[in-house]
C-alpha cells in the first residue's frame, strides 16, 4: 500500500477493559523484498521531508470514548476521510502509544503515524490523486461485546504513472 494503515486502532473509551483494536494481515504475509523496499521508501521520504512527532503530549478534547463514539469517527474516516489514501484520521480516537501496522511496515505512537503520514501525502496526491483513488467500506461493527471493531474495506487507485497500474487492494482488519 501506498500509505500506512493502522494495525491496533486502540481507543479511549469510558471502561479501559473495552479496548477497540484492529489488526491487518501479519507483517509477516508480505515479501522481506517489498518490507524493505516500502521501509526504504518512508525511510527516504521522512528524511527529506524532515519533522520529529512532537514530544509534548496532545490536548484531548474527551477524557473517554464511547463504543459509539469509536464507531462514529471510524466511519467518517474511512468513508469521508479516505483515510486509507488520504492519511486523515480523527487523532482523538487513537491512544498515543498505539502500534500501527500494515502489511509492509509497522512504527510505535500515534505522533510518529500522523508525521509519516504526512511526509507521504505530497506523493500519495502525486502519484494517485483524489480523483483516481477510492476506498469502499463494506462493513463496520463491534464485536466480541464491543471490545473490538472489524471492518472490512476496499482501497482502489490509478498511479499517475505512464502504464497506469492500478492498486486494489482489501482488508478486512479487526
Amino acid at each position: 500500500a501506498l500509505s500506512p494503515q493502522p494495525a491496533c486502532m486502540a481507543t479511549r473509551p469510558v471502561d479501559r477493559s473495552h479496548a477497540v483494536c484492529c489488526e491487518l494481515n501479519e507483517i509477516s504475509e508480505t515479501s522481506r523484498v517489498t518490507r524493505g523496499l516500502v521501509s526504504s521508501l518512508t525511510a527516504l521520504v521522512n528524511t527529506i521531508s524532515g519533522g520529529e512527532p512532537p514530544s509534548a503530549p496532545r490536548r484531548r478534547e474527551q477524557d473517554s470514548l464511547d463504543a459509539g463514539d469509536v464507531l462514529a469517527g471510524l466511519r467518517t474516516d474511512f468513508e469521508e476521510n479516505e483515510y486509507l489514501w488520504s492519511g486523515r484520521i480523527t487523532a482523538e480516537l487513537y491512544d498515543e502509544d498505539c502500534t500501527f501496522t500494515d502489511p509492509t511496515l509497522s512504527f510505535a505512537g500515534l505522533s510518529t503515524f500522523e508525521r509519516n503520514l504526512a511526509n507521504l501525502d505530497p506523493w500519495i496526491e502525486r502519484f494517485v490523486p483524489p480523483t483516481a483513488r477510492s476506498v469502499e467500506l463494506k462493513s463496520l461493527r463491534l464485536v466480541d461485546d464491543g471490545a473490538a471493531v472489524e471492518a472490512e474495506w476496499r482501497m482502489l487507485g490509478d498511479l499517475a504513472l505512464p502504464w497506469r497500474p492500478r492498486l486494489d487492494l482489501g482488508g478486512g482488519p479487526r
